[in-house]
């Protein structure tokens, strides 16, 4: 429900499904699903784009612990969340902190294509 009103740009009845979802995998000790990391995710786009960035960022973290868990260290999915977080840093004017993400980010990338 959160994505498709997240589409329609109606940003605070998406937040309210996301955060029940979350709260919902966190009582059936599924905080670890992957889905709950694209919940994780969603929220915290939402929140980017509000200029939320302590929020953002956190939410940003708990989705990446999530998809390292499952996907593993390497995964373009791991990599595209260090992108996100250099993002945030780099809306804030944390430049050498968005720089560190960004390359970090690009690592995971450039490791994949050459031993895809």
């Amino acid at each position: 429900m959160g994505n498709i009103l997240k589409v329609q740009y109606l940003d605070e009845k998406a937040l309210t499904f996301y955060q029940q979802a979350s709260e919902i995998y966190d009582k059936c000790n599924q905080s670890d699903h992957i889905n709950h990391g694209n919940c994780l995710y969603n929220w915290g786009e939402i929140l980017y784009k509000q200029r939320k960035y302590n929020e953002s960022s956190e939410s940003f973290k708990k989705a990446l612990r999530i998809r390292r868990k499952f996907h593993g260290d390497n995964s373009n999915s791991v990599a595209f969340s260090f992108s996100c977080l250099g993002r945030i840093q780099f809306g804030q004017a944390r430049y050498d902190d968005s720089i560190n993400f960004y390359q970090e980010s690009l690592y995971i990338y450039e490791k994949n294509i050459f031993f895809s």
